[in-house]
């Protein structure tokens, strides 16, 4: 234990972060505020960092005030600097008084005042999630049936048409307030009879694969901000996933800016235990879906028996986004999402090796494939990751006709 102490008190520095002196940074903030020099120059003459400097001079334009202070890691504070003084100078003055606070009752003094500061005080009713699901006009899922008891195969009556699957949009909010559905038909032009006996507002789209789009979305998404309301002064949040028509859309995002709308996105293969609506809601909607197939009740659709108060509650508390829970999950739940951070092996090692393959099969001239290598040497890309696989496989195109070709001839 006496070590221990002893090379904790002689512990030097490793680096020369924080040694920059205040008085320096307060008069190249000046400086650069007063527009008497720039960034680069004011850091050089008065010994500071850059960077440091640009992300002070930008929190006196943003905010007002500037904290010299060194942070404590990277997490950051709720209150600012102001704020932290005008708690303490609460604490002093009630302790004079004989009524001194608790620390029970000092975290409870200091999360009223974070819900007082909230920039968008979001209450259930303006946290929304939205997703997709698809179904199927000829139903998957077939409920338990009674029957004789040690009767190995039980057989039901379903529908001899494959079907086709039509994409359903869905939005619940916290508060259990359901926006009525937008369905996406597999087919090229619209008929009003689709829509027969569906819920009151359900809105419709048609394409040729019934799956979402980026126009599509935006359309709905225009739809939503009707529906909550949603302005610059009165902002909703939005919690959704993170397909390519959400998060590859520049539309959406100016259009979310416009009118207040806050869009966070769930981190990747995590919906299972952060989205509502999976969570809670798609499995009622399936199960309720089969039984008004089986039953035909075309006048009473799925979605409505699902879509209760109480699923839509009990989607958001599970997930721990309302009632707000942190300690909600474990490490062990997000493991999935570490999947897109393994890295596969050099692009250029597997083309080889596929070209090699490809050359002892269909007999291709050597010198085809040496040029195809060539290729693939200069273009060669280092161990990659899941989100970066498109790009090399235009490579492959310079041997595809030859493949085609001797397909045609030789058939496997």
């Amino acid at each position: 234990m006496g070590a221990l102490s002893t090379t904790v008190r002689k512990y030097k520095k490793k680096t020369s972060r924080g040694e920059w002196s205040k008085e320096s940074m307060k008069q190249a903030v000046e400086k650069v505020l007063n527009k008497e020099m720039g960034y680069r120059k004011a850091a050089l003459q008065y010994s500071v960092p850059q960077t440091t400097l640009e992300r002070h001079v930008n929190a006196i334009k943003t905010k007002g005030e500037m904290n010299l202070d060194l942070p404590l890691g990277p997490i950051t504070t709720v209150f600012s600097k102001k704020e932290e003084n005008e708690l303490v100078e609460y604490l002093k003055e009630m302790e004079a008084r004989l009524f001194g606070l608790s620390t029970l009752e000092l975290r409870s003094l200091a999360y009223q005042l974070a819900v007082k500061n909230d920039k968008y005080k979001l209450g259930p009713d303006r946290i929304y999630s939205c997703d997709e699901t698809g179904i199927s006009s000829v139903s998957k899922t077939k409920s338990k049936i009674i029957s004789r008891r040690g009767r190995k195969q039980v057989g039901s009556l379903s529908s001899a048409e494959r079907g086709q699957t039509v994409t359903v949009e869905i939005c619940v909010s916290a508060a259990g307030s359901y926006m009525p559905p937008m369905l996406i038909f597999p087919r090229k032009r619209m008929k009003a009879q689709l829509l027969n006996n569906s819920a009151r507002g359900t809105t419709s789209h048609c394409n040729a694969s019934g799956w979402m789009t980026t126009d599509v979305f935006v359309s709905w998404f225009k739809s939503f901000i009707q529906f909550s309301r949603a302005s610059k002064d009165n902002p909703v949040l939005l919690l959704l996933d993170g397909h390519a028509t959400h998060t590859k859309n520049i539309e959406l995002i100016d259009v979310a800016r416009e009118n207040g709308v806050v869009i966070i996105c769930f981190p990747p293969h995590c919906t299972h235990r952060l989205q509502p609506l999976d969570v809670s809601f798609m499995k009622p909607l399936s199960v309720y879906y089969d039984q008004a197939a089986i039953a035909w009740l075309r006048s009473n659709p799925a979605c409505i028996q699902a879509a209760i108060m109480s699923t839509a509650i009990n989607g958001f508390r599970k997930c721990g986004i309302w009632p707000f829970n942190p300690e909600n999950f474990t490490d062990a739940d997000f493991l999935a999402a570490e999947t897109t951070n393994i890295n596969l092996m050099g692009m250029s090692k597997f083309l080889n090796h596929m070209l090699v393959q490809i050359q002892l099969f269909f007999l291709l001239p050597s010198a085809k494939i040496k040029n195809i290598q060539t290729n693939i040497s200069n273009n060669d890309i280092p161990s990659t990751s899941f989100h970066q696989l498109s790009q090399p496989y235009v490579l492959i195109n310079e041997v595809l006709p030859e493949v085609v070709h001797l397909l045609a001839i030789r058939p496997i």
